[in-house]
């Protein structure tokens, strides 16, 4: 491959993974806004369903896809080591984590399956964010991404709480 093939496709893969990013970004606004929308007239349980659609399935059903279809972008566009296999078993985790949420709306499971599946998604993107944080703190050319994730991550906390707690 020439070094402008190279050149383009790496830039086509950073295109990719700025897509991944905005589609989850809007996901997840989307997510709490109509989540919101049932809070505020006291239905929670639609409220719920809006987090496990909008944010917990195309969160981790994206990040899962672009960890492992776009595996060394993503982990170059974070200045992280290319090629790692644990890189591709965390989307496969992440992969899981979309199918299984995807069968709890099909199957309608009840309010506590769908709280498990948000749980395991806040806490595991929270996690992800402590990662990201450490990296930025470490790595001597700082990516502002892992600084964001830490940002993001908390306010998904801060803002899925009130559904939370008038659920359980």
């Amino acid at each position: 491959m020439s070094p402008t093939q190279t050149t383009s496709t790496s830039y086509q893969h950073n295109r990719v993974i700025r897509i991944f990013e905005i589609a989850r970004n809007t996901c997840a606004a989307l997510g709490f806004y109509f989540a919101y929308q049932h809070y505020f007239q006291q239905e929670y349980l639609a409220a719920l369903h809006s987090l496990i659609l909008l944010l917990a399935i195309p969160l981790a059903g994206l990040t899962g896809l672009e960890s492992i279809l776009f595996s060394d972008a993503t982990a170059r566009s974070k200045g992280w080591a290319i090629g790692s296999p644990y890189q591709i078993q965390s989307g496969m985790n992440n992969l899981a984590i979309a199918i299984t949420a995807t069968m709890i709306l099909f199957f309608k499971w009840d309010q506590y399956a769908e709280l498990s599946i948000l749980y395991v998604t806040l806490i595991f993107f929270s996690l992800s964010a402590i990662n990201h944080a450490i990296s930025f703190f470490k790595q001597p050319h700082k990516k502002i991404i892992h600084l964001t994730r830490l940002i993001f991550s908390s306010l998904m906390i801060v803002a899925a709480l009130p559904i939370i707690l008038k659920i359980i």
